[in-house]
């Protein structure tokens, strides 16, 4: 197996039984590629049928879904963190995630932070002034007015994806531009989800 002493799976997965989220190699991703890269490459050279060949081939297949449980279970915490903290409007400090997973959490925080203001508050508001009746002879508050910025449409179905390859910048329907890199794991409008899958760009990670 190729010497990768500093990417040990089975330890980062058995931190990740732990509620929080465990800190990570800032470049995991990468050290993860380049290992399973390492892998295929010790397969093709390999001979067919041999007992090297099916020890690599098993190894190859473990790597792959423990990298797969790895991000799958790291994603479903950050989006609670990013849940959790969109509340308050506060981002959160990230230094437990790796370069990729910045991004994930960044995008996630805006975008609940910005439904929130768009739908969740003013909701909110109308029932309090509803259920809270105005004492008489009391001045009736002034009704907060809503940002024109939060009024734009924020309910696109958005989907998240790893990248494959490097793609050039691009106008989201989102309206955002997006600068994307290999093994970029990010959330964009489904719309150009469903076209970087098409050409092959991106792969759709799917949330157990």
């Amino acid at each position: 197996m190729p010497d990768a002493p500093e990417l040990n799976l089975d330890n980062i997965l058995g931190k990740e039984k732990q509620p929080e989220l465990s800190r990570l190699d800032p470049d995991f991703f990468e050290q993860a590629s380049r290992l399973i890269k390492e892998l295929e490459s010790e397969k093709s050279r390999a001979e067919p049928d041999s007992k090297y060949d099916e020890d690599i081939t098993e190894q190859l297949e473990v790597a792959n879904g423990q990298i797969r449980d790895i991000i799958q279970v790291r994603m479903r915490k950050i989006v609670g963190i990013a849940e959790s903290q969109s509340k308050e409007r506060d981002k959160s400090d990230t230094p437990a995630m790796t370069h990729e997973e910045i991004k994930f959490y960044n995008a996630l925080f805006s975008l609940m932070t910005a439904w929130r203001q768009g739908y969740h508050d003013q909701f909110g508001k109308r029932r309090v002034k509803k259920e809270t009746g105005i004492a008489p002879g009391r001045k009736e508050p002034e009704k907060p007015e809503v940002p024109k910025e939060n009024k734009k449409d924020i309910g696109k179905d958005f989907t998240v994806v790893r990248l494959l390859r490097n793609v050039p910048t691009f106008v989201g329907m989102d309206n955002r531009n997006y600068t994307l890199a290999k093994e970029d794991v990010v959330m964009v409008p489904t719309v150009n989800a469903k076209a970087l899958i098409t050409r092959k760009a991106a792969a759709q990670i799917v949330m157990k």
